[in-house]
């Protein structure tokens, strides 16, 4: 075919494809941005080898096995019935999408959602030492206490303007938890699958052309991921009461 034929098809073919991407993108951030439906219908053009265009729907994201498929389905490839170490073995691509999901998943905890930060008061034991849980990702001194200079060192809160580990009374903390995967709330998932999916992209593919229409869907994740919270975090203009934890079990609050 002539060139000059060959390049108005090819810009058609493009053009086509924006505005396919175009609609989808409004769809998504327009019509699923409630937490009750974020997840229940997911649209998304993945443009594989040949350069074809897929649509497929997905259902809500129940645990990790579910967010490394997504994550698959990104970049063409074949979804996996587990992640039993023999798949992950055999599927270096299953393998990666794992660690690049658990990577995100604890970063976006990291930076504090409403869903694993809480307010409490911890007391100390009867070596006046206050061991924290083994998931804490982040505590902070708040309320009464908020003048004190306080973190974590090993599993121990840690008084640094004092330099010891002990404590004669209770303290209010604001505590950052890491929850498993499969324990977060739909909106949370689906932001974290998307922070993921643009990192995989590139290393799997680099291809930065789809980027766009990826970093649309983050987008309205995220807004998704607010609109939850704004639902769901309700200030109390009367009172803020923390609840007494006193001695807990340390694998979980």
């Amino acid at each position: 075919m002539p060139e000059p034929i060959i390049r108005p098809v090819l810009w058609s073919f493009q053009a086509l494809r924006s505005l396919i991407e175009a609609v989808l993108w409004w769809f998504n951030s327009t019509l699923k941005t409630d937490v009750e439906t974020a997840s229940l219908l997911i649209l998304a053009p993945v443009c594989s080898d040949t350069g074809a265009l897929y649509i497929y729907r997905e259902n809500m994201i129940n645990d990790e096995r579910d967010g490394v498929n997504r994550l698959l389905k990104f970049i063409g490839e074949n979804t996996v019935a587990s992640l039993s170490e023999q798949t992950l073995n055999n599927n270096a691509d299953a393998e990666d999408a794992l660690d690049i999901l658990r990577q995100y998943t604890s970063e976006v905890q990291e930076q504090g959602v409403y869903i694993n930060t809480e307010k409490i008061l911890l007391s100390p034991d009867t070596n006046k030492k206050i061991t924290l849980p083994k998931n804490t990702l982040n505590v902070t001194a708040t309320g009464r206490d908020t003048y004190r200079n306080l973190v974590q060192r090993k599993k121990l809160l840690y008084d640094i303007d004092n330099n010891t580990y002990l404590f004669d009374s209770a303290v209010e903390v604001e505590i950052t938890l890491e929850l498993d995967f499969d324990e977060l709330p739909e909106s949370v998932k689906s932001y974290i699958i998307m922070r993921a999916v643009i990192t995989f992209i590139i290393n799997k593919k680099g291809d930065s052309a789809r980027l766009p229409y990826t970093e649309n869907q983050l987008n309205a994740a995220r807004a998704a991921l607010d609109k939850t919270r704004n639902k769901n975090i309700k200030p109390n203009m009367l009172h803020n009461n923390l609840p007494q934890l006193g001695r807990f079990n340390n694998n979980r609050l």
